[in-house]
């Protein structure tokens, strides 16, 4: 029974990080005539996580507004907050 329960309390932990922090995958090729067209806080998680696209085509169709709070974005990454989006190594162009 004591592992049943720790299971279940181990996977609640890892459903509710990541239930906090959603990146999700822009509509668009991120080419030049279908670049990825970012509408939400959710796609520019996905951005900052997937460094690869950074060279790639972008456009920003809505304002976007992030989560306060308890469970906003000052409270991500050990409270470390947004990750940036491009660094010295890997610059956002």
């Amino acid at each position: 029974m004591k592992t049943k329960t720790l299971i279940f309390f181990l996977m609640m932990i890892v459903c509710i990080g990541l239930w906090g922090q959603t990146a999700t995958k822009p509509s668009g090729e991120g080419t030049s005539g279908d670049p990825y067209k970012i509408d939400n806080w959710q796609n520019l998680n996905w951005i900052s996580q997937n460094t690869g696209v950074w060279s790639n085509h972008f456009e920003q169709t809505e304002d976007i507004t992030f989560p306060t709070g308890d469970d906003g974005i000052q409270t991500w990454d050990g409270d470390k907050g947004w990750t940036p989006i491009g660094n010295a190594d890997a610059l956002f162009t």
